[in-house]
């Protein structure tokens, strides 16, 4: 399986499915066993934007979304025990296969956050990230909430760039669902993160 560049994401036991297996290649042959899905607290959006500082949602704030949580769901019904297992190590051996399904169905162009950069036109990425079962809810929202403290800086999210001479600028919105996901042994557990960045490009145009 072909790996994508791992960045500095994993915080506090958390990783994210992309960064496990490239977003755009690889299958597992193994057979899933579907796991139990359900949902968690909806206010999960409206906590992290009251935890972060203005520094963060002045770039991007976040919201529920019903699509997202629909998506998010058949996601996290594709992982199967094996998976559920390996995350007390954040692994998960069909991340690729799991990712790639997400990103279609929530109609976004990719997992990587790199793809904000220099671009010229709108673009959506799409990530998973698991926090492992063991954490209460309130634990794993704090977690989300370091979590989206590294994502969310001009690095990933670029307030403007240039291309082919001309210079863009750029502004962000953001879904965010979870679902705690189990298996049918009841032995392992996961929550199940889904996470949607819009980007919006506008041109800059000078002398006008």
């Amino acid at each position: 399986m072909k790996l994508k560049k791992i960045a500095s994401l994993a915080l506090a036991g958390i990783m994210a499915v992309s960064m496990l297996a490239g977003c755009k290649d690889g299958s597992s042959s193994s057979t899933p066993t579907e796991p139990d899905v359900n949902p968690v607290d909806s206010s999960l959006a409206n906590y992290v934007n009251s935890e972060l500082d203005a520094k963060y949602t002045n770039i991007l704030k976040l919201s529920a979304d019903s699509t997202l949580d629909s998506a998010l769901s058949k996601a996290a019904a594709m992982i199967d025990e094996n998976e559920l297992k390996a995350t007390s190590t954040n692994w998960i051996t069909q991340g690729s296969a799991i990712q790639n399904s997400f990103i279609e169905m929530v109609k976004a162009d990719t997992c990587d956050f790199n793809d904000f950069k220099d671009t010229t036109k709108d673009t959506v990425v799409a990530d998973l990230i698991i926090v492992p079962g063991n954490f209460t809810e309130d634990g794993m929202k704090d977690q989300v909430v370091t979590m989206m403290k590294g994502i969310i800086n001009t690095n990933n999210m670029p307030t403007d760039g240039t291309s082919g001479g001309k210079t863009y600028n750029y502004t962000y919105n953001g879904n965010i669902a979870v679902v705690k996901v189990e298996s049918n042994s009841g032995e392992y557990s996961a929550y199940v993160v889904g996470l949607v960045v819009d980007q919006t490009v506008k041109e800059v145009v000078t002398g006008v």
